[in-house]
């Protein structure tokens, strides 16, 4: 009788064992399968056993597991692409070397820079940037300067720009890392450069005019003044030097209240013939005296511009002042016309001309194509500039055409509509 329940007992004890077996070699089976779909990417595969044993949570925490992960990976892919697209907004070049001095990472803007325009990505910087203030940069951020700057020209580009060398707190072995930026300091350079022809500008218009009045003032007292008729020319000569010396400051104190924006542009609608004829008046008996002939045109007579007329009137009296005052025989146009594009303002002249080379320059403080000869009919070399300001200021623009010894046009373009 025992052996007979005992017998059974071991035959249910062995059919238990057997079914375990079973169940934990298809709960296995399962679980390889979950973790061949998680390896091939698919993570939204999820496994759910109606038996709640061991199986069912580690299947659960597989489940768990792979759900941070797939976070994880989407932050990071998130912070990835936030990060290549500030890379490759910012308009500074960005290249990150490793400690072989490799290129690991750049932007577009670093292309800019590179010497090539093939592949940058795993190339030596020495390959694509032989920069000698570059290497140098580089040199010094990995023995310990700390961040590092370096100015150079780019010869190709005719651009200056300044690299900083920025080494990364981050040991791999050897040296470490370096991130380059290339800023691009051009403008920079140009607004220091316009600065220091100002401030020598400034000082060499007034110091003839200063040792001239002071030397015929020091003549005077000397005694000059008890000659009649030498003094009178002294004194002539003094006041002279003295009125360019005002046009100067007077042109000054205007071209920086206009640079500043200091005046607001009052726009009503202006009548060309009305302003043209005003002009023109004033430099008709200097023309005449001259012997040009200054003439003005508006077609149809009845065209107007939204203008200011105040400034308007200025920018006329500037360029015909330039071109009666330069202009030794022939004659001189003030002409405004409409085409496609809007009203066309003209003052052409019949004038030396102007070379090629300078009329990039025309509008710049100070520049004169012929400084001597500028000087000696009193021009203060501010007045195309003061015109470029103003016409600007009104949303306009001017160009200049000429050529040597066929004279020259201004033409300002004003829209319409």
């Amino acid at each position: 009788m025992w052996a007979e329940i005992t017998a059974v007992a071991l035959l249910l004890f062995c059919g238990y064992l057997l079914y375990r077996l079973i169940s934990l070699q298809r709960g296995l089976s399962l679980i390889e399968g979950l973790l061949r779909d998680y390896i091939d990417g698919r993570l939204s595969r999820r496994l759910y056993l109606q038996q709640k044993d061991s199986i069912q949570k580690v299947a659960s925490l597989l489940h768990t597991l792979v759900e941070q992960y797939a976070s994880i990976t989407e932050d990071a892919s998130h912070k990835g692409y936030s990060l290549k697209a500030v890379l490759e907004s910012i308009p500074d070049g960005v290249v990150l070397l490793g400690p072989d001095d490799r290129i690991e990472a750049h932007n577009p803007a670093f292309k800019a820079v590179a010497e090539t325009t093939g592949q940058i990505q795993g190339r030596r910087l020495t390959e694509v940037c032989r920069v000698p203030e570059v290497l140098r940069a580089l040199d010094r951020a990995r023995t310990g300067k700390g961040i590092v700057r370096e100015e150079f020209f780019h010869e190709d580009r005719q651009r200056h720009y300044e690299v900083i060398a920025c080494p990364l707190k981050i040991e791999r072995g050897g040296y470490p890392p370096v991130v380059l930026i290339f800023r691009d300091i051009t403008e920079i350079k140009r607004t220091d450069q316009i600065r220091r022809d100002f401030v020598a500008n400034v000082s060499h218009e007034l110091k003839t005019p200063i040792t001239t009045i002071k030397g015929y003032t020091e003549t005077l007292l000397e005694g000059a003044v008890d000659d009649p008729e030498t003094a009178e020319q002294f004194l002539r000569t003094v006041l002279s030097y003295s009125e360019r010396m005002e046009n100067l400051v007077n042109d000054l104190i205007q071209l920086s209240k206009i640079e500043s924006g200091a005046f607001k542009i009052q726009k009503a609608s202006v009548l060309l013939r009305e302003v043209f004829e005003e002009a023109c008046g004033v430099f008709k008996r200097r023309a005449e005296d001259r012997g040009l002939l200054l003439r003005w045109e508006v077609i149809p007579e009845d065209l107007s511009i939204e203008a200011d007329p105040l400034r308007l009137g200025q920018i006329l009296h500037n360029l015909l002042d330039n071109a009666v005052k330069f202009t030794e025989e022939g004659e001189v146009t003030l002409k405004a016309y409409q085409d496609s594009q809007g009203v066309i303002i003209e003052v052409a002249d019949t004038g030396p001309g102007v070379p090629r080379w300078a009329l990039p320059r025309l509008g710049e403080r100070f520049f004169r194509v012929d400084p001597s000869r500028s000087r000696q009919l009193g021009g203060t070399g501010l007045g195309l500039a003061i015109v470029k300001h103003l016409v600007l200021a009104h949303g306009w623009q001017i160009r200049f055409d000429s050529q040597p010894h066929r004279g020259t046009i201004v033409r300002i373009m004003v829209p319409v509509g």
